[in-house]
């Protein structure tokens, strides 16, 4: 299995490959995130873990640019003082696991951290009230989350 991030300037190309992937089935990946726009970079993310040469090979000859593991986290992850509209799905899913206790507004402040150290410490993870990549995963089990 080998994993890429990939960012693309081009919304058209990240879904095109999005498509050819999804069409691969399990056969060809067994994890596919995205695309999704970052607001820190505007780019089109997505996320890929290839288990076939062929989803290798659509992967490498797409358009995208090459993200080590360091940039997808830093270009996905939010913390205390962000302000988007991407958080707010997260504060909903959020709301209804029992963890925040207002109306979601996309701004992550104290009581948001305070929310995803809760949140992170129940799921056994590091509470760093960071909401990483492996934070999000486990969020996204919950059909409310909407990214």
């Amino acid at each position: 299995m080998t994993r890429f991030h990939l960012g693309f300037s081009d919304g058209d190309a990240a879904y095109q490959l999005r498509e050819q992937l999804w069409n691969l089935g399990s056969l060809g990946i067994s994890r596919l995130v995205g695309p999704f726009r970052s607001p820190k970079t505007n780019e089109y993310l997505v996320s890929v873990e290839a288990e076939s040469d062929e989803a290798i090979q659509l992967v490498a000859n797409s358009d995208g640019r090459p993200l080590t593991n360091e940039e997808y986290e830093a270009y996905t992850a939010y913390s205390l003082g962000d302000r988007n509209d991407y958080i707010v799905p997260i504060q909903v899913n959020l709301v209804s696991k029992g963890y925040f206790q207002r109306r979601a507004d996309g701004i992550f402040d104290l009581e948001m951290q305070q929310a995803v150290k809760a949140f992170q410490r129940d799921e056994g993870l590091e509470a760093t009230g960071i909401l990483d990549e492996e934070t999000m995963n486990r969020l996204r089990d919950d059909k409310l989350f909407g990214i």
